[in-house]
């Protein structure tokens, strides 16, 4: 597919091919970690932009490859090409593109600076097009001191060197350029997010969150940042390049024949919803990932993931904020889902939350949401709640704020949304709501585990941790549990769970007198994995919690939460 500047005219007939299109293609989810310049489709093109709400620099200004930029260095005997002062960080929003070291910034003055800037958060302007900047008053320059390049540095994508109308290098994210916060002062200082509405952390993935003022009526979905590689069909759709285009907050989408970090989207498919591609250089943090996949060429092409859902533009949106693609069947805008699971250490397998997300506390009596950031965050359940239903308001709400949902969010088991007594929308999972502690302050906290014996952190299997002086931390089933008849089985909430060593993996060979003895973990017939708990049938039909494999079981000689009678030869206990 070609980006034109005139809009798209679609036929109803490739509509309908739109809707059946998928099958082929695709590939296991795999972690993209090359060596920088590591890695080329193949020539990647650069091309103009079709039209767009923000007007664009040509995309010429934008290095296809590092190679060029270094052949034009290796011309001049007087410069010696350096490495770009830039670095990743995660911070309480997501991975961040941060300074290293002493730096250059242009002053208020336009006089150029040299400032210790190690570690410190780099962000981009809503108001600045693809190779441009807007930032060029007083006010702004001293607020938002840009990130200048010296003659001897290469920029390798998705970095890049722009030239300010001032005559001055800045330093850019595709083609986006980057800037520091003048309130911010030491590494993971992320207070720049969202001030005037215009500014934001510089995140690694080239994506955003849409503007409600842009469009309102769709909601909260994600939408691609900066000029960005997407795959362009040969005339018989049997090949792609990736083309580098001006795609500033064009929508992204989601395919449902897709599966966790696989593409079934090929041929006419692919051509009709482009594939948001990866640079070389990217790295993804979850909830991201870089798949890889097929575009009929070698070496395979890395593909951008949101949730283990691959991402893909629709060649139908000609203009940014335009959502054509919602109306194809099987396709959906890419909507945020702000938690992943986690393991931990100690608690094993457990739900935290990702990037900027939406939070509700009492403001002077009222119920009151607000983004924050709490990338890596430790979500929890109360045991007060009942299912779809949340019983934390007030002091408690204060303590424990309320993970909400964002306008337009849509949830998939076993997640779920229920409603507030606000009115407002609360994530769920397995229909207990999910909260904050307000005494974590800290990505990978989790001080608020069994607080008030009330308190839990979140998962999606009906386990805790429990410990006892001599044998440790160990697993208790706690949540919503059922029998063999998928019934209520209220009775063995936190009572120890156990493993048969002669079970396989995957396998739950206890039966017949034996279940009798060491009744099953049983999970109800909608349960999905989380995690390292997994779920195995059993020969009867029914599904068994597991963990690690290792399918899980009660003791009939426990006859009281926390009793751990049944470490026999053969039996142990269940632990993290």
């Amino acid at each position: 597919m070609q980006r034109f500047t005139q809009t798209l005219i679609f036929t109803t007939s490739l509509a309908l091919l739109l809707s059946a299109c998928g099958g082929g293609g695709g590939g296991k989810s795999s972690s993209y970690n090359p060596a920088p310049g590591g890695y080329d489709y193949s020539s990647v093109a650069t091309t103009s932009a079709m039209s767009s709400s923000s007007s664009s620099s040509p995309d010429s200004s934008v290095p296809s490859t590092s190679s060029a930029v270094a052949s034009s260095l290796s011309s001049s005997s007087s410069l010696v090409a350096t490495a770009a002062p830039i670095d990743r960080l995660i911070t309480n929003i997501g991975s961040t593109w941060i300074a290293k070291d002493s730096v250059n910034v242009l002053g208020s003055d336009l006089s150029v600076k040299t400032q210790a800037k190690d570690q410190i958060t780099l962000y981009v302007f809503d108001n600045d097009a693809p190779g441009q900047s807007a930032c060029t008053s007083v006010t702004c320059l001293t607020n938002w001191p840009p990130l200048l390049a010296k003659a001897s540095d290469v920029a390798q994508a998705p970095l890049s060197i722009i030239t300010r109308a001032d005559g001055n290098k800045q330093w850019a994210l595709r083609n986006k350029p980057l800037y520091f916060y003048s309130s911010d002062t030491k590494p993971g200082d992320i207070s720049g997010e969202g001030v005037g509405g215009v500014w934001h952390v510089a995140l690694t993935q080239p994506v955003l969150l849409s503007k409600a003022s842009q469009n309102a009526l769709d909601g909260d979905y994600l939408v691609s940042s900066g000029n960005v590689l997407e795959g362009s069909a040969n005339s018989g759709n049997t090949a792609f390049t990736a083309v580098r285009h001006d795609l500033d907050n064009f929508s992204l989408y989601t395919f449902d024949n897709d599966t966790d970090g696989v593409s079934n989207c090929s041929g006419a498919c692919l051509a009709a919803w482009p594939p948001l591609l990866a640079d070389a250089n990217d790295k993804a943090e979850m909830p991201y990932s870089i798949i890889d996949r097929d575009m009929g060429t070698a070496p395979k092409a890395k593909q951008w993931a949101y949730q283990g859902k691959p991402l893909y533009f629709y060649a139908g949106d000609a203009q940014a904020w335009q959502t054509s693609g919602k109306s194809i069947s099987k396709w959906h805008l890419a909507r945020p889902q702000p938690q992943v699971v986690k393991k931990d250490a100690v608690l094993a397998d457990l739900l935290v939350a990702t990037g900027l997300v939406k939070s509700a506390t009492p403001v002077n009596g009222v119920e009151t949401t607000t983004s924050v950031a709490r990338h890596g965050f430790t979500l929890y359940t109360f045991d007060s709640d009942t299912q779809g239903t949340s019983n934390c308001s007030g002091t408690c709400l204060s303590n424990w704020p309320a993970l909400m949902a964002n306008d337009g969010a849509v949830a998939q088991a076993p997640y779920s949304l229920i409603t507030r007594a606000s009115g407002a929308k609360q994530w769920a999972i397995n229909g207990m709501p999910l909260y904050f502690y307000v005494g974590d302050t800290a990505a990978g906290d989790t001080k608020g585990e069994g607080v008030g014996g009330k308190w839990v952190v979140a998962r999606g299997a009906p386990v805790a941790v429990s410990s006892n002086a001599s044998k440790g931390k160990f697993f208790i089933a706690h949540g919503a549990l059922v029998n063999a008849s998928g019934v209520s089985d209220a009775a063995h909430n936190n009572f120890t769970l156990y493993t048969y060593d002669k079970d396989p993996v995957g396998q739950a060979t206890c039966n017949s007198g034996c279940i009798s003895v060491w009744p099953a973990l049983y999970a109800a017939s909608d349960a999905v994995a989380f995690g390292d708990f997994t779920l195995v049938v059993r020969t009867t039909g029914e599904k068994q919690w597991a963990y690690k494999g290792k399918p899980l079981y009660f003791y009939v000689g426990d006859s009281a939460a926390g009793d751990v009678n049944g470490v026999y030869t053969d039996w142990s206990l269940a632990q993290p």
